[in-house]
């Protein structure tokens, strides 16, 4: 068969696996094209990484604003180098991100406690940021570790209740952080201070302030050559410089100042090994990796759903565990040179594509980019406002709000929604989230957002295991029966009950399926049918909740069988290596729902009947084919028809036979198989389509056409039909017509059953 290519995504197959490669063979497709775009995407990143940067350092007080500055900009610069070394061959742009920046700066303000680590400000000035670059470290070594150890799925298990919390919780903080340098305070106040702060607001940095925040808004409606945060930034420092050249100095905030720039010399990894061989080292390390633990948590999800959007945005699908590898190897190194934590641009990488990009030459024209104009830049960037990079920085945090959660408020508020319940549980859990993680508990709330996964989805998998049940009175097997089992079937068929499951049978969701099992038992049901072919995994829990009802059921004289052991074999082994095959027979396993239920159907109608064992062969009354015949038209009949008997697994007839004779089954039962083939005509076996059991008939087709068998017809057991041949039909007809006549009056009121049946079933299915 030829291989069918996605026309919306390349296959993860069609792109090269990560490996250490130099010069991959795809970056010599325009070659010039990629590196221009990757260009075109510096120029986005160059103010966002530098306002990130300057907020992930900002807990750590005002000396370390231009470090973070600096450090914003070299995470731009490595994180890609690196990425690229470690297999990047998307358009994706590795860079600093608002929700990790987030985390470092939450991070960074328990290490910046003046009573947390002491030791860090007992010596050198390096040592504190050296700590935080090891703790982005030990998230980046434990975000690789989640990769090779293919945990990636998990990771997004996370709910999006979850997610959107922390990202309303980084919106608010990175919004609130930034806006005393807004005002032209000189330091953040107290929530007790804001009233008096106020009173000290400085009206001409504010104007700097609004004005850069109105040109990043509406940038794109100025222009669109030119990214909005490079628009705001120069439009601050310009209106910031003229106030100044018009002599209205004296109410503007002050600049980034000096910068000095130094190229990477591994000051700060001596710096990591500086704080590791503190004494007070071993105290500190647990603290370190319950928070390296939060940030890589944290990190990974948004890797991977910023990774599933450049998938939409550029055709490319990706690979979870590949990307968790890259950044994960990304953010182990930079910061080990003095970068930042980061994760996918989707700002920067939309630039990318846009201008072009398709492939990982763009992410390295990207950082080398940066390598070059850092030397140029980092001077000029300390003459720019600090109220214009606050500018920068609040966008970042607005963009971060989570707009599904907003709606969801929206709806509630205005009364838009019907279930707001579940809604409003989603609208709760984003409060509480957003809260602790607002309060600064970062790890509560990432522990939180753990155990809602774990309650969610334990609750969710639950509730929706039994994903169907139906009654015996509505649901019929394919087992054709005579008028009077039908009849009792319509009376007690609510006496069988299949119940069809759905996921895991684990701990909680078997206590849901046992419960209703008991239930169903109290109510009357005597045989029950569990249908497994959709249940994907079973704990030992779950077996011994099955064994305790089976148990329970047989103790009311009811009987428990399982359906689907070919749809889901492995399932069927897990059942048999707890026991549960070996407890239940194998008798009572079958193929499908449909056996099954001919099973239940069976045994119900032996109870009714009072059978003990074979039917006895009759007369013909209370057949279908003699409803309404005397007793001599019946002695007529009999004296058309054939006695044959046949042996389990037997052919009564065969698919192709010439068709000449119907069969009247007087004893046992009979199955019609219909023989499947391929295109080419080869044989891929047969399926079961009815069975017809005692009193029924088959192959009536026979007396009204002269056409071959379309099915093949095989004994279950030992078979006993009384067979009338077309010849004889039509002697009757001659010498009878009336009662020929009551014959296919009989035959069309058995088809017409049948049809209803038949479309019985398919509703009911």
């Amino acid at each position: 068969m030829p291989e069918v290519k996605s026309r919306i995504f390349v296959s993860a197959d069609a792109v090269p696996p990560p490996a250490f490669s130099i010069l991959p063979p795809s970056w010599r497709e325009l070659a010039s094209t990629n590196i221009a775009a990757g260009m075109v995407a510096s120029i986005v990143s160059l103010p966002l990484s530098m306002g990130l940067g300057v907020l992930a350092f900002a807990p750590l007080g005002q000396d370390y604003v231009s470090t973070g500055l600096i450090a914003g900009l070299y995470a731009a610069a490595f994180l890609g180098l690196v990425a690229v070394l470690f297999g990047a061959r998307g358009v994706a742009i590795y860079a600093p991100r608002s929700l990790v920046a987030f985390m470092v700066a939450a991070i960074a303000t328990n290490v910046a406690a003046p009573d947390y680590w002491p030791a860090l400000r007992a010596g050198d000035p390096l040592l504190l940021p050296s700590a935080l670059l090891l703790i982005l470290a030990m998230a980046g070594l434990m975000q690789m570790l989640l990769g090779f150890a293919h945990l990636g799925r998990m990771v997004k298990f996370i709910p999006a209740p979850v997610m959107a919390g922390f990202q309303n919780a980084a919106g608010f903080i990175i919004v609130t952080s930034q806006l005393h340098l807004l005002l032209g305070l000189e330091a953040r106040p107290e929530l007790r201070e804001w009233t008096g702060a106020l009173t000290r607001v400085q009206p001409l940095t504010l104007a700097v302030s609004i004005v850069a925040l109105a040109l990043i808004f509406h940038g794109p409606r100025i222009t669109r050559r030119v990214p909005p945060q490079i628009v705001g930034l120069l439009g601050g420092t310009l209106l910031y410089y003229l106030l100044q050249a018009v002599g209205i100095s004296a109410g503007l905030g002050a600049t980034v100042g000096e910068i000095p720039f130094v190229i990477p010399d591994g000051r700060y990894f001596g710096g990591v090994i500086a704080v590791t061989a503190l004494p007070e080292f071993p105290d500190m390390l647990p603290g370190m990796l319950i928070a390296a633990m939060s940030l890589a948590i944290v990190a990974s999800l948004d890797i991977l759903v910023s990774a599933k959007i450049v998938e939409a945005l550029s055709g490319i699908r990706g690979n979870s565990t590949h990307e968790l590898i890259k950044i994960g190897a990304a953010n182990t190194l930079a910061p080990l040179l003095g970068g930042i934590s980061g994760s996918i641009s989707l700002a920067t990488t939309t630039a990318n594509i846009r201008a072009g990009a398709g492939n990982s030459l763009s992410l390295l024209a990207h950082a080398l980019t940066f390598l070059v104009i850092l030397p140029v830049v980092i001077p000029l960037l300390g003459y720019v406002p600090k109220a214009a990079i606050a500018a920068v920085i609040v966008h970042a945090g607005y963009l971060l709000f989570d707009r599904w959660s907003l709606d969801l408020a929206k709806k509630i508020l205005t009364r838009e929604t019907v279930h707001w319940e579940s809604i409003a549980l989603d609208l709760t859990v984003i409060a509480a989230v957003t809260a602790i993680a607002v309060l600064g508990e970062i790890a509560i709330a990432v522990g939180l957002g753990i155990l809602v996964s774990v309650v969610v989805f334990t609750q969710r998998m639950s509730r929706g295991v039994l994903r169907r049940e139906q009654y015996g009175i509505h649901l019929r097997s394919r087992c054709a029966r005579n008028e009077a089992d039908i009849a009792r079937l319509n009376e007690r068929g609510g006496e069988i009950l299949v119940m069809e499951l759905e996921g895991p049978l684990f701990f909680a969701s078997a206590e849901l399926v046992v419960n209703r099992i008991d239930s169903a038992a109290f109510e009357g049901v005597r045989y029950i049918v569990i249908d497994i072919s959709h249940v994907n995994e079973i704990d030992s829990t779950g077996a011994r909740l099955l064994t305790q009802a089976h148990q329970r059921l047989r103790a009311l004289n009811g009987s428990l069988a399982f359906s689907g052991e070919f749809a889901n074999p492995r399932i069927t082994s897990l059942l048999r290596d707890h026991g549960i095959l070996d407890l239940i027979t194998r008798e009572r396993f079958f193929p499908d729902t449909d056996r099954a239920l001919e099973w239940a159907e069976n045994h119900l109608l032996a109870q009714l009947r009072g059978e003990d064992g074979p039917a006895a062969e009759n007369d013909l009354e209370g057949f279908s084919i003699a409803a309404g015949l005397s007793s001599g038209e019946r002695a007529l009949l009999l004296g058309k028809l054939e006695r044959r008997c046949y042996a389990a697994r037997e052919a009564v007839c065969r698919q192709g036979d010439p068709g000449d004779t119907m069969f009247i089954i007087v004893r046992g039962s009979a199955s019609v198989r219909l023989r499947l083939r391929n295109a080419q005509g080869e044989t891929l076996g047969d399926r079961r389509l009815v069975t017809f059991s005692t009193g029924t008939l088959f192959g009536e087709m026979a007396l009204l056409d002269r056409e071959e068998r379309s099915a093949t017809v095989l004994a279950d057991d030992e078979l006993v039909c009384l067979a009338l041949a077309r010849a004889d039909f039509e002697a009757l007809a001659r010498e009878h017509p009336t009662l020929a006549l009551k014959l296919l009056a009989n035959l069309g009121r058995e088809l017409s059953q049948r049809i209803r049946l038949l479309n019985q079933n398919l509703l009911s299915h």
